[in-house]
């Protein structure tokens, strides 16, 4: 892969792809953690002398327009952070726009690059088109990077091609995850669904030391009659790691929000189908804090919990604060749990903060990401 970092780039025109698919509320960013992660790169073009091309998705507009979903807001967020630099939209259809146009600024921003329907479709033609803006290509959109789409992977035929620093030190981070260097490795992975982990538990289990199964997905592992029983005895049977089942549970009959809850152990719920586990009890947490103080080396990815309703986030709240404390190297396995560490502010206490939700979940799974290969 080649890399920004070992580049020397001055003076040129940059097509930087970026993922600034942040959460919005009316019309306002409530997280803006993507847009901060991509600045170190930024900066270094700018200082570089380069023009820059910066493109982005935002949500699922479905190849048409949707005000709702224009860059226009992030646009003007990211200004902010660059003292108020000014940024060009470059509005769809992007057809109309041509390079001469470069000359007028330092920075540009294409609207959001899937208005195009062509885009999802990994159009050689949209390709190409993008690929006329610059002379130089480079990904910062790890979280992206799964995705095999004519901003990510088709437009690396037509350019240089280089990963952005944002990209570098995702690929480092998670890479140490299975570094032999470290004697006690833990995988804490929460859930619904065994169904929507199985490839990522199974191929942590089988080079990590320990795996700590929590949310709903924990019936799977203890009830025969479980629909997905058979998925969490296969992982189960295969598993070179230890896998750990919390003792005690929150569970409720049913899953709403104000459902009445008890504690129970967790072995009593073997027989029973109908109850529902909305969190880990903090019973359980005596047995947990062992394990990650053993720990060197902890991953963790999904909540615990139910953690969107308040009487179901203390276990994953308690977590948090397990982390904190620890003096292992922790790494957050993106989407949601991301979000959480940013709602509490406590980015500061984990080692990395992974921008990928699918990407990060595709790369731990051990799969190959099409927008970085197509870098090498």
């Amino acid at each position: 892969m080649k890399r920004l970092s070992q580049a020397e780039i001055y003076k040129k025109n940059i097509f930087l792809r970026v993922d600034l698919n942040v959460p919005m509320s009316n019309g306002k960013i409530r997280d803006e953690s993507k847009i901060t992660s991509v600045l170190p790169t930024i900066k270094h073009l700018l200082r570089n002398n380069n023009r820059i091309i910066i493109c982005s998705h935002l949500g699922r507009p479905k190849g048409s327009y949707s005000k709702d979903l224009s860059l226009a807001p992030i646009a003007s967020r990211l200004s902010k952070f660059l003292e108020n630099i000014e940024i060009k939209m470059i509005d769809f259809p992007f057809d109309n726009f041509t390079k001469d146009r470069l000359k007028s600024s330092n920075i540009y921003m294409l609207e959001n690059i899937r208005f195009d329907n062509r885009e999802e479709l990994n159009s050689e033609d949209l390709s190409n088109e993008l690929s006329k803006f610059s002379d130089i290509y480079i990904n910062d959109a790890f979280a992206s990077s799964h995705r095999k789409h004519a901003s990510t992977y088709g437009i690396t035929k037509f350019l240089p091609s280089y990963a952005g620093f944002l990209v570098e030190k995702e690929i480092d981070s998670l890479n140490e995850l299975f570094s032999s260097k470290y004697s006690k490795k833990l995988a804490i992975v929460g859930g619904a669904k065994v169904s929507d982990k199985i490839k990522l538990i199974s191929n942590l289990s089988k080079k990590l030391d320990f795996v700590l199964i929590g949310g709903g997905m924990i019936s799977a592992f203890v009830q025969k009659n479980h629909p997905e029983y058979g998925y969490a005895k296969e992982i189960v049977l295969n598993s070179r790691g230890k896998i750990i089942i919390p003792d005690y549970v929150l569970v409720g009959n049913e899953f709403n929000e104000n459902t009445k809850y008890k504690i129970i152990n967790t072995t009593d719920i073997r027989d029973n189908l109908n109850i529902k586990i909305l969190d880990i009890a903090e019973r359980s947490f005596e047995k947990i804090s062992d394990y990650i103080s053993t720990s060197d080396l902890i991953i963790w990815n999904g909540p615990v919990g139910v953690f969107e309703w308040a009487n179901f986030s203390l276990g994953t709240l308690k977590l948090i604060e397990l982390l904190k404390n620890t003096k292992a190297k922790t790494f957050i396995g993106g989407g949601s749990t991301a979000e959480i560490i940013h709602k509490t502010s406590t980015q500061k206490y984990f080692t990395h903060i992974s921008t990928g939700g699918g990407a990060t979940l595709e790369f731990l799974e051990g799969k190959e990401l099409p927008g970085l290969r197509a870098l090498s």
